[in-house]
This record gives structure tokens, sequence and C-alpha cells, in this order.
């Protein structure tokens, strides 16, 4: 009986702090996927739309000067923008001048564009048109939501196993130690001192209040 008030008690403890812990791991999921991913894409969105602007007046020297060189060096710096899938500089007849597209094949995930008129002497000679594929960002910023939801995720159940054994000392070990005392009780031929035992065990709280009534009951 009292082994299996023991076992049930425990049950129900750890099972209200699993879910409890999965209700907020859950949470945190949310928050993050929710939040973290659309501020990656527009950061990235925001570092190449500001690389385009540093680049604006040098774009439109080379095209003034149809500098095939110059254009094609300025080009190659959109290579360390992982989301930049393809550049064309086209001129005033929206005709392409010169572009650049990163190696690898094929493009899963075009979400945004950007395109700038490149301005001359006062007069638009051109324009930039840059395309975007955020996948790389966007798997980026998974990756790193995933490391901090498995760190998190650790971090909850060693405060599980804290909790639980917490749990085990305060509650469930008193409480089975009341069950055991009071079961051996000959509540026929009560002696008080028998009933003073009840005091070693140690108890706070909700506990020791069930304690004390006890004893005033048993008296």
């Amino acid at each position: 009986m009292c082994l299996l008030l023991f076992e049930r008690l425990s049950i129900r403890l750890a099972l209200w702090m699993v879910l409890a812990t999965v209700i907020m791991q859950g949470a945190h999921a949310f928050y993050r996927i929710s939040v973290d991913i659309p501020k990656a894409k527009a950061h990235e969105i925001e570092k190449v739309d500001k690389l385009i602007h540093s680049l604006l007046h040098a774009f439109s020297e080379s095209l003034f000067q149809y500098n095939d060189g110059l254009t094609q060096q300025l080009l190659k710096t959109f290579s360390e923008y992982p989301s930049v899938y393809h550049v064309d500089l086209l001129d005033e007849d929206s005709n392409v001048v010169s572009q650049w597209q990163r190696p690898e094949d094929g493009v899963e995930n075009i979400e945004h564009f950007i395109s700038t008129d490149l301005v001359y002497e006062s007069q638009v000679i051109g324009s930039l048109k840059v395309t975007l594929d955020l996948t790389p960002i966007l798997f980026l910023s998974e990756s790193e939501i995933k490391e901090r939801i498995w760190f998190s995720s650790m971090m909850g159940v060693i405060s599980l196993m804290l909790l639980y054994f917490v749990a085990q000392g305060q509650v469930t070990l008193p409480i089975t130690r009341l069950t055991n005392e009071v079961t051996m009780l000959n509540t026929l031929a009560l002696k008080p001192d028998e009933i003073e035992r009840l005091d070693e065990i140690k108890a706070n709280a909700e506990v020791r209040i069930l304690r004390n009534s006890l004893k005033k009951i048993l008296l």
C-alpha cells in the first residue's frame, strides 16, 4: 500500500513536470521560429541593400565608361554574400550589359529583388538588378534555432530532474514515512510517545501541516 502510494505520487509529480517542460519548450520554439527567421531575412536584405548603395557610384562610373574589367570586379563583390544569387547590370534601354550569377545550379527560393537606378551627372544611365535567394540564410537561421532549442531542452531536462528529486525529498518521502508510522500505530491503545514519533519525520510547508493534523486527530 505504501509502495503504491509512493509510486502513484511520484508518477503524478513526474508527469506534471514533464508536461510543464514540454509546454515551455514548445512556446520557446514557436517564439524563436516566429521572430528569429523573419529578423534574419530582414537583416540579410538590409546588408545587401547597404552593399548596393555603397557600390552605386562605382557601377555608374563603370557603366558610363563601359569598363568591363571594373564591372566584373565590382560584381564579384556579391559573391561574399550567400543570399545573392544573380546580379544584372542594365543600360538605360534595360539591355543586359554585364551579369554575375552564383556558380551553384538552380535556385530554391527567390524571395526578393532589389532594383536600383544608376545615375551619372544627374542622368539615369542604367540600373542594377539583384536577385536574392534567402534559402542559405533561412537554413543558417533554422540551424541556430535548433541549437538554441536543443540547449534549452537539455537545461530543461536537468531542471526537471532536479525538481523531481527535490519533490521526492520534500513531499513524497515524508508522506510515505507518515503513512508507514500511522499504519504501525495501535489506534485502540495509543501512547503519547508513539504520536510524538511523528515529529521525527522532517516535513516542510503543506506536509508539516498534514503531519500536525494527523497528530491532532490521533490525540
